[in-house]
């Protein structure tokens, strides 16, 4: 029942592949010559967008041999960023079917489809063989998780040995859990936060190694507000993560900036390493 509340929460638009199409040519003026920077309003369906990817990736040292798994993928900009900017192969999984139909749709746009793969699928049961990747990458999934322990065993489980976790997160802030409804959940039922320091130990108890734990909940703050303030000023454009969250988007992202600004949010950017 909680997947299924969970993906009816994500799936907002019949045809959203349809919509996302329609809103990059009225913003492009054509689908013809796109690159992966024309998506970044799109693909940015995380706190500081493309900044907080860019980070990460430079954090983690990816090179081109590396087999990378990106959990909860969404419209698939952090597997074509990975892949145009490394030459890595990315796989992304996500539990909601428009998403991956869309992410797989925009990287055909880019001619990218040999080095990106996108399937449905639920990551508390991970449809690979153990060892089999060199990274994940988790941007803003555990919130919708149940089961913490589960979620890193399978994590570990899927990593070659040295193999690291990518870690964005948003976690419970000092105040109490973040206000709903929020990008993630519209319900207290589907909203599964725990504090950073709950999640940290988790992964010590699995024997994973924590080599970056850094709280970037301030610079998150200060961008999302400032992201906020622009938005109301000139209004959302046509191409934005807004249609990634259908008719309550400008409700979601108010109460995500309340819950950052009043300490009901905390953000941590982090690398977890399996020996």
């Amino acid at each position: 029942m909680d997947i299924e509340r969970i993906t009816a929460h994500y799936n907002i638009d019949a045809d959203l592949t349809g919509s996302i199409l329609a809103a990059i040519k009225k913003e492009k003026g054509s689908l013809e010559g796109i690159c992966a920077d024309d998506l970044i309003p799109i693909d940015g369906f995380h706190i500081r967008g493309r900044k907080s990817t860019v980070e990460l990736a430079k954090l983690l040292e990816v090179n081109p041999a590396d087999r990378v798994l990106d959990l909860g993928s969404g419209s698939g900009g952090t597997a074509r960023y990975l892949s145009t900017r490394f030459g890595c192969r990315v796989i992304g999984i996500d539990l909601t079917p428009a998403y991956v139909k869309l992410a797989a749709a925009l990287s055909g746009l880019l001619g990218i489809s040999d080095k990106t793969a996108f399937i449905c699928g639920n990551v508390l049961e991970l449809p690979f063989e153990d060892g089999s990747f060199d990274i994940v990458w988790t941007d803003h999934v555990q919130m919708n998780l149940p089961d913490k322990k589960r979620f890193a065993a399978e994590l570990s489980r899927i990593l070659k040995p040295g193999g690291k976790i990518a870690v964005h997160e948003v976690f419970t802030g000092d105040q109490g859990d973040p206000f709903l409804p929020a990008p993630w959940s519209s319900e207290t039922a589907t909203s599964f936060m725990v504090r950073a320091e709950e999640m940290e130990t988790i992964f010590r108890e699995m024997n994973l190694l924590i080599q970056q734990w850094q709280d970037v909940t301030e610079i998150s703050n200060q961008w999302y507000q400032k992201m906020q303030a622009r938005r109301n000023a000139s209004g959302p454009s046509p191409l934005g993560i807004q249609l990634l969250m259908g008719p309550t988007a400008t409700e979601k992202m108010a109460n995500m900036g309340r819950s950052l600004a009043e300490g009901h949010a905390r953000v941590i950017l982090g690398i977890v390493q399996k020996p």
